[in-house]
């Protein structure tokens, strides 16, 4: 079975990259590379790449909570660690988000989280 280092090398798109090149053509080597990688592991395993979802936060407290999504589907079981963001990951009832999800043993769950449009409660805070 040829591994995903031999399938890239044998793409004719990619030059390896060179002390005295540009960054711009280093980067546009990475960029490609990255593409390959991704390409070869949707080949691999079959999948389409996944549509975004959207839909609301139902409620979220204490690294869990369930999103409500758009198209009227069941809710969606959320964990803090799929959500994509910096720092604190947590969600607020009502925020706009874009998910991915699987069916497990427990219902609908959520593999991917990102905030759409962040709420006003993040924005503001209270100096003493």
């Amino acid at each position: 079975m040829p591994s995903v280092f031999s399938s890239i090398k044998k793409s004719k798109s990619l030059e390896p990259l060179q002390n005295n090149s540009s960054s711009s053509s280093n980067v546009k080597y990475i960029k490609g590379l990255i593409e390959e990688l991704i390409n070869y592991s949707i080949k691999k395993s079959g999948d389409k790449p996944k549509e975004n979802k959207k839909g609301k936060c139902k409620f979220f407290a204490n690294g869990w909570g369930y999103i409500t999504p758009d198209d009227g589907g069941q809710d969606v079981y959320v964990y803090q660690k799929v959500i994509a963001k910096k720092g604190f990951r947590d969600l607020i009832k009502n925020q706009e988000v874009e998910f991915h999800s699987k069916m497990s043993n427990k219902g609908e769950e959520a593999t991917y989280v990102k905030v759409v449009r962040h709420h006003r409660r993040h924005f503001f805070c209270e100096i003493r």
